[in-house]
């Protein structure tokens, strides 16, 4: 088993001084150069992650469907890609909210969210009462719901609203899917995407100068995007 560096294991003393206090780059280059050498003060501050970082971010509440999608919600100048070191994207969401199928009785249940013992949770019933082509089968596919669904609740699966990250002006680069909303579920659910500097769409696609952008995206007339808040914040080695 190898030992950590020297300055890696200086950089592991200094993380929590860096996240209780948000000592600037400088200072701690400062700080840490009045016992090392600079070369090593240098490979401390980096280690200990004490960056530079520039950052997007909106609270604002849109809902986005199919025929609305491919807009950009935040977007981001890439300042040195030489330099950058991590990109997080966070991003505060829900769909619709309801999933349905319709049974051999032609009862249309809405299936929401899992219960606390985790079965679905039945949000509506209605009777279908023939002839009412909005409750058939066939109108549920097309909108992107089908008896197969409702296993699906409550999970990551068969979502189809989702979060896709672009180059903005680079019609060659596509767009790479990051995150998709919980199934059917009312309530917005936080996620965080954490990219190091050599994430394989980000080292092939992005250079300096390029605008990176967050694009809610949605699928089939059934399915909408919720957006609460979304932020993309980049981080640069400082020095």
């Amino acid at each position: 088993m190898s030992l950590p560096s020297i300055p890696n294991l200086i950089a592991s003393f200094l993380a929590p001084m860096a996240s209780s206090r948000p000592a600037t780059p400088m200072e701690a280059l400062l700080l840490i150069s009045r016992l090392f050498p600079r070369e090593i003060a240098l490979h401390v501050v980096d280690a200990a992650e004490i960056w530079n970082s520039s950052k997007d971010s909106l609270t604002q509440t849109v809902a986005i469907s199919q025929y609305n999608s491919h807009q950009p919600y935040v977007k981001l100048e890439i300042k040195n890609k030489n330099k950058l070191r991590r990109i997080i994207f966070r991003m505060n969401s829900h769909d619709q909210g309801v999933n349905a199928i319709v049974n051999p009785q032609n009862i249309v249940a809405l299936w929401s969210t899992p219960t606390p013992d985790g079965e679905p949770g039945i949000a509506e019933l209605i009777e279908a009462g023939l002839p009412r082509p909005e409750l058939t089968f066939e109108f549920l596919r097309r909108l992107g719901w089908s008896s197969d669904n409702r296993r699906f609740v409550g999970t990551y699966e068969a979502s189809w609203t989702w979060f896709e990250v672009g180059v903005m002006g680079k019609k060659t680069v596509e767009n790479k899917l990051i995150q998709h909303n919980v199934h059917a579920k009312r309530e917005p659910t936080y996620h965080e995407v954490v990219w190091e500097k050599d994430e394989p769409w980000l080292r092939d696609n992005v250079e300096t100068g390029d605008v990176i952008a967050l694009y809610p995206m949605a699928r089939y007339p059934g399915w909408v995007n919720h957006v609460l808040s979304a932020e993309i914040e980049a981080f640069y080695e400082a020095f």
